[in-house]
């Protein structure tokens, strides 16, 4: 993984010397009031790649070099061929990258959203949970399936396993949404309500997968999932007709972009990365990227 490891996008628009307008502190997240989102989004997606100049563009595209056996491009090129060899699209569909005029007037910029509202359970999530249960051998996914989620993540396995034919079950907090469980329920999937949190739902499943013989699914790190969320990263490149400058990505436990990063970073390594945490404290540590911090609370919350 260190391959795809995100670097640090050194371009003075986001980067200033001291005395400039921006310098956000990474390892506590970027909080702007409102009237001071716009004009970091536009600087951030408005600036021509061109006029970056080449020793910032260097230092933008993740290192090509490799050591000893040369691991680190092997993993890098597995990622990329494996998110073109995807079956996700035997639940999936390739949501539309979808133009939004109001946005983009406001903002000053062309601002376009990946519609993965329009998947079959609303989520990406059903992405790497198939493309994971997908790979798993015959013998294995007869045993079963199991995972531990509050919601979208659920509802991706449960859809999952009644494609493939195998039994699922979802191990939920009882703090779950009646809405919620009853919704994977309806997929077919054995809802088990245990514990007041996710930890402890989680320790439960894991606990169960090791007694049954079932395959535990994580939501987000598992190279297996990692490369279903990847997909998304291969449609914006193909969607995408005129120039990408950056890519604005919601994170909670880093599954998903680390999938796009797999992808885009190998064949458009010049796009910028701007992590779009939640107002809460995500699972994913942004010191490891060093890369700018953006919370918008009422526009990801609930996505990642």
């Amino acid at each position: 993984m260190e391959s795809l490891r995100l670097r640090s996008p050194h371009s003075p628009l986001l980067h200033p010397d001291r005395h400039g307008w921006f310098q956000p502190p990474f390892s506590t997240g970027f909080h702007l009031t409102a009237a001071k989102k716009a004009p970091y989004i536009k600087a951030a997606l408005s600036k021509p790649v061109a006029e970056i100049s080449p020793a910032v563009t260097s230092r933008e595209i993740p290192e090509r070099t490799v050591n000893g056996d040369g691991d680190n491009i092997t993993n890098a090129m597995n990622y990329l061929t494996n998110i073109l060899a995807s079956k996700v699209y035997d639940v999936a569909i390739e949501s539309p990258l979808q133009f939004a005029p109001k946005l983009s007037e406001r903002i000053g910029v062309k601002l376009w959203l990946k519609r993965e509202d329009l998947q079959p359970v609303f989520s990406f999530k059903l992405r790497g949970a198939y493309n994971m249960m997908a790979k798993l051998p015959k013998d294995q996914l007869k045993k079963g399936v199991i995972c531990s989620s509050a919601g979208n993540h659920a509802q991706g396995v449960a859809l999952s396993a009644k494609t493939l034919g195998c039994d699922a079950v979802i191990a939920m907090p009882v703090t779950t949404p009646e809405i919620k469980w009853q919704s994977v329920k309806r997929l077919g999937a054995k809802v088990v309500l245990v514990g007041d949190s996710y930890d402890e739902a989680q320790a439960y499943a894991k606990k169960r997968a090791r007694e049954e013989g079932r395959t535990f699914v994580p939501p987000f790190d598992h190279p297996d999932v990692i490369m279903g969320q990847g997909t998304i990263g291969m449609e914006i490149i193909r969607q995408m007709q005129g120039p990408l400058h950056a890519i604005f990505v919601p994170v909670g436990g880093g599954g998903l972009i680390a999938g796009i990063a797999a992808y885009v970073k190998r064949v458009s390594p010049q796009v910028c990365w701007l992590l779009c945490k939640n107002s809460w404290q995500s699972s994913f540590s942004y010191d490891l990227c060093g890369i700018v911090v953006f919370c918008l609370k009422t526009l990801f919350d609930a996505a990642a």
